[in-house]
């Protein structure tokens, strides 16, 4: 569809003060739309795993749930699972932990099955310059 596309220029960066704020505002766009909505960047991994955890966390998905989700895209891509590539699959879940870990503000000693993820990803979006309507704006369309 003509002018149904939002081109954002994120750096892989999910961290930084811009980051934050771009994906805030798409998401927020993102609702001025009907679904579905296409999220990609080169291979799909390191922004788009970070907004897709952002999103998955949203809709209150598990720890479990999100890896599994971001590892799917390993498998696909470079054929790389936890049968067949052990040490690399391990070496890859350090990134996804990140992302949860990023969007709880916290470090990496706690437990990832004990993060609150959905209250890490709203906080994540207020830092972003969202406010809790528009926040629950969001989750309503995602659902």
């Amino acid at each position: 569809r003509s002018g149904k596309v939002l081109l954002i220029d994120l750096d892989a960066n999910y961290r930084s003060e811009e980051f934050t704020k771009s994906v805030s505002e798409a998401f927020l766009k993102m609702t001025d739309n009907d679904g579905p909505c296409l999220i990609h960047c080169v291979e799909g991994m390191d922004r788009t795993g970070f907004v897709c955890a952002l999103l998955l966390s949203l809709a209150d998905a598990s720890s479990d749930q999100i890896v599994d989700d971001f590892m799917e895209t390993y498998k696909n891509y470079y054929g790389i699972t936890k049968e067949s590539q052990l040490d690399k699959y391990d070496a890859i879940l350090v990134n996804v932990y990140d992302f949860l870990y990023c969007l709880c503000d916290t470090e990496n000693d706690v437990a990832i099955d004990t993060l609150d993820l959905k209250a890490g990803a709203e906080n994540y979006l207020r830092k972003g310059g969202l406010t809790d309507d528009q926040i629950s704006k969001i989750e309503a369309y995602i659902r």
